[in-house]
């Protein structure tokens, strides 16, 4: 039997993450973990995760990150985003890191921005400042506890 199988062209493109695809994903993502166990778990906490909100304020700091490639698949028929994927590589320099169309460029200084009450408690946890607050809400909240855990973790290993 001499068949040919004719591959079919693809109906998606690969691209750099861009600023502006920030909401379209911040709600993707938030989409595709209202099933995911740890998400639930984390919503059983004093205050709910937001998944939206968490993507929202995170993910343009990570598309200036040298270190941090983030790609999009896109339908090519209605240009909705179907996908993303973000990568942290540790270990390369910027000049060693691939090069992607239309990712955006580091910022060559902090942005200042108002830090939210959520912000400022961690501020104050990591100068020392207010620990003991901090401590005692990890003491009656176990959520709360898994997600300063997790946390860590990550942005340890982002160092």
């Amino acid at each position: 039997c001499n068949r040919t199988l004719a591959m079919s062209k693809p109906t998606y493109t690969l691209a750099a993450v861009r600023l502006g695809d920030v909401p379209e994903i911040g709600q993707l993502t938030a989409d595709a973990f209202v099933d995911d166990r740890q998400t639930q778990m984390k919503n059983l906490g004093k205050e709910p995760y937001d998944m939206n909100k968490m993507t929202l304020e995170s993910l343009p700091s990570m598309l200036h990150n040298p270190r941090c490639i983030a790609i999009k698949v896109v339908d090519k028929d209605s240009g909705d985003i179907m996908g993303v994927c973000n990568w942290g590589f540790r270990g390369f320099k910027p000049e060693e890191m691939p090069k992607m169309e239309g990712k955006p460029l580091p910022l060559e200084k902090p942005e200042e921005t108002k830090a939210d009450p959520e912000e400022k408690k961690e501020q104050d946890a990591t100068d020392g400042i207010g620990k003991e607050r901090l401590d005692k809400e990890e003491e009656t909240d176990p959520i709360t506890r898994l997600q300063a855990r997790t946390g860590a973790d990550l942005e340890a290993w982002m160092e």
